[in-house]
């Protein structure tokens, strides 16, 4: 049997890149919430380092992108999104920051982000393939 370290990196490796052949079986659901723990914590870890290498405009954007990563790891920790923490992730979410939804049933995921006008801020829900994904009469 694998010792659980290599078996979360074989997990996560898995989880971004195709194998050479492809697995028998799904990853159990807690072996996919283990692999973007351990994911999501490394790419924060990645953005700390280098905002502290970095300066001006570079560290400004590696410290929003920090940013995002946190607040988006806080609303898709469990299983499914619920209210309360989309609603703490939304008033947490600053100027130019993204919140990252997971939405697992759909296999999809969604950015959220928060641009700020003079008076109201506002919401944009973006959809690049939003023409391909409309019906035809």
């Amino acid at each position: 049997m694998d010792p659980p370290r290599f078996s979360i990196m074989s997990t996560l490796f898995h989880h971004l890149a195709l194998p050479p052949q492809l697995p028998g079986k799904s990853d159990t659901r807690t072996e996919q919430l283990e692999a973007h723990r351990v994911l999501m914590a490394r790419l924060i870890s990645a953005t700390r380092h280098l905002t502290s290498a970095t300066t001006g405009e570079a560290r400004e954007a590696f410290d929003c992108i920090r940013r995002s990563l946190e607040n988006s790891k806080h609303v898709n920790y469990s299983d499914r999104l619920n209210k309360s923490s989309l609603l703490d992730a939304f008033r947490r979410l600053e100027r130019d920051e993204v919140l990252i939804l997971h939405v697992g049933e759909q296999n999809a995921g969604l950015l959220i982000r928060r641009h700020v006008t003079e008076r109201i801020p506002t919401f944009s829900f973006a959809n690049p393939f939003a023409s391909g994904m409309t019906t035809q009469p």
